[in-house]
């Protein structure tokens, strides 16, 4: 998984979202997705909407990730689980630190905290599968522990499951709508 794009990169997006797909494609993601390009005329990368058949998965959503402005992390509970999602965190911090792109994480039912401690907290079992199964070198274990703890410094929103994202009335700044619109127009410090 540790690819770099050899494809030049197809499309520019303005954001780009970064999730677990059995915790929040269907809801939070999709919700989010839908709002920033019906609503707010931005193109937006999520996966399910944005991959064709036949596309291969690193280029295409390593370029997605090097040509977005805006990235927002959605941090749920089973997160951790998915390398897939560690290695693009990766990813999204290597553009954060190159090219000064912004980054908004939404934290879904964890906390900044949960990001911290990541030995002791809520992501601590994902990481004792991912070291247990053996497929994946511990080198890189460290490097997704190293950017959970670099996300968890960043300021960004507070969501709980159990608020129907359907029932936000638009115009509503529960996700940061507004934001992300910041973000592409001009400077705004998210670091905290």
């Amino acid at each position: 998984m540790e690819q770099t794009a050899t494809e030049p990169v197809s499309a520019t997006y303005h954001v780009f979202i970064n999730h677990r797909g059995s915790d929040v494609k269907k809801t939070l993601a999709s919700f989010i997705y839908h709002r920033l390009t019906n609503c707010h005329g931005l193109r937006v990368f999520l996966d399910n909407k944005e991959l064709r058949t036949g596309d291969t998965l690193c280029p295409a959503i390593l370029g997605a990730i090097q040509s977005a402005s805006v990235h927002i992390a959605l941090f749920t509970e089973h997160y951790a689980e998915s390398p897939w999602c560690l290695e693009e965190l990766r990813w999204i911090l290597r553009s954060y630190h190159k090219r000064n792109i912004k980054i908004i994480p939404a934290f879904c039912d964890v906390e900044p905290k949960d990001l911290r401690y990541v030995e002791s907290g809520r992501y601590a079992k994902a990481f004792e599968e991912h070291q247990r199964k053996g497929r994946v070198a511990m080198e890189s274990i460290q490097r997704w522990k190293a950017a959970l703890n670099k996300a968890s410094h960043i300021s960004g929103l507070l969501f709980k499951s159990n608020e129907r994202v359907e029932q936000i009335p638009l115009g509503s700044e529960a996700f940061g709508f507004q934001k992300v619109k910041s973000c592409l127009m001009g400077p705004v410090t998210l670091r905290v």
